[in-house]
């Protein structure tokens, strides 16, 4: 058991009535989300702190919601077929919550009798093209995809294509013209060119880039994309190119496109203050595709994200970059680093929140309200350490002549904090 339950909520007769596929990545490498819309659930014996004193609170009956994030263990190219975790046996769930392996199995049940639904995005409306084709209760301790699954644990395949087994660009670009009514971060494209005649993974990949390029740039959506080997027009601040992988404790070996999930994951879960260079990848022994130096050095110039090994010998991210490239104005080097990213992505999305349209007035005495909560954002932004050089009197100002009707402007200035890696040392000798 990785997480404590003492205080979490027991869930019995949970009837769950869709498995999501979600594309975005968590703090975690999680991705099926199983939940409930309207469910009867018995949230009962709700431990108190000393779990062993033998008191319990009941708790009434309330129909709620609830979900839980299960990890991809295994994709199959080949046939489609994605196999993960939906519910693990006494492991706390987003909400606080667990289930026992008797609930579990239950809950299980009465999924497969009741439809076995898969969604897109929490829509809670079937998708189209997504089917369960394996849904049981593992019997035993075991390992799947090199991962370790507890006995008691719901374990889900399910087919994802469309109706004709193949991908086009079309559904490529509908499926993320649906995302822009989801929040998310970090998207995966787990799908690697071939080079053979007829490949259209180079066309979706570059459909993937176009809508990533117009919801960062035009609607002003804080995302992302990781894509494998993708040299095309990526040169782009929004999409992390990955050109080699890793092999796990037990021997598998990930393709590149399995290991898109865990870039996209880790660049999710990361904050604005992180750099991931050197980053260990815990589980992997061995780069598969290792680069040596002059390889290495064309690989960053050609803004590719890769492995390596540390002086440890642990498998380790070479250089935690995006696939940006050429540096022309108003984008110069330090933005191809994640990090530098991650922050002015993060400033944006907390001025987005922040100054909401119609809650303030056009006015002198609400433009002053407007630059104080700026210079509590950029004080924010510095004691976090992301960004430095702040001068708070004149880098959040409204452009007052300029603002008039229902339309105000604001003139930011920011400078994002980077980690050192690079240490260039002369020794001179007497």
């Amino acid at each position: 058991m990785s997480k404590k339950v003492e205080k979490a909520i027991e869930i019995s007769d949970a009837k769950i009535s869709f498995v999501s596929f979600v594309d975005k990545a968590a703090n975690r490498r999680q991705f099926l989300i199983a939940k409930c819309n309207e469910i009867a659930r018995n949230l009962r014996n709700a431990r108190r702190a000393d779990p062993n004193d033998g008191r319990r609170e009941e708790i009434h009956k309330n129909p709620a919601q609830f979900s839980t994030l299960g990890k991809i263990l295994k994709v199959d190219e080949d046939t489609h077929y994605v196999t993960g975790v939906v519910y693990e046996p006494l492991e706390e769930d987003t909400h606080g919550n667990f289930m026992t392996e008797d609930e579990i199995r239950k809950a299980a049940f009465w999924f497969a009798k009741n439809g076995d639904k898969v969604d897109m995005q929490h829509s809670f409306e079937e998708a189209d093209g997504i089917c369960v084709v394996e849904s049981y209760i593992a019997p035993c301790d075991m390992e799947i995809g090199g991962q370790p699954i507890v006995k008691g644990t719901w374990i889900m395949t399910a087919e994802v294509q469309n109706a004709d087994g193949t991908m086009n660009v079309g559904n490529i670009t509908t499926f993320l013209d649906e995302s822009e009514t989801v929040r998310w971060n970090s998207l995966a494209f787990p799908f690697e060119p071939t080079g053979e005649s007829g490949d259209n993974i180079p066309a979706l990949q570059a459909a993937v880039v176009n809508k990533i390029r117009t919801l960062r740039q035009k609607t002003g959506k804080e995302v992302s994309a990781t894509l494998v080997k993708y040299f095309g027009a990526g040169d782009f601040d929004g999409i992390i190119n990955v050109t080699n992988t890793v092999e796990l404790t037990g021997g598998t070996e990930l393709t590149l496109a399995q290991v898109t999930a865990w870039v996209a994951a880790l660049d999710a879960g990361s904050t604005n203050t992180q750099s991931n260079t050197f980053e260990p990848y815990n589980g992997a022994v061995r780069v598969v595709g290792i680069k040596d130096y002059d390889a290495s050095v064309a690989a960053v110039r050609r803004g590719e994200f890769f492995f390596t090994y540390s002086e440890e010998g642990e498998v380790v991210v070479q250089y935690d970059i995006n696939s940006l490239t050429n540096f022309t104005a108003p984008f110069d080097p330090t933005y191809r680093k994640n990090r530098v990213r991650r922050v002015y992505d993060t400033f944006r999305e907390s001025v987005r929140l922040t100054f909401l349209p119609n809650r303030f007035d056009n006015s002198d005495e609400d433009w002053d309200i407007i630059e104080g909560l700026g210079r509590a954002l950029l004080l924010e932004f510095f004691n976090m350490g992301a960004i430095q050089n702040v001068n708070y009197d004149t880098d959040f100002r409204v452009d007052r002549a300029r603002s008039q009707g229902d339309e105000t402007y604001l003139n930011i200035w920011l400078q994002a904090r980077d980690s050192s890696e690079k240490i260039f040392v002369t020794i001179r000798t007497r």
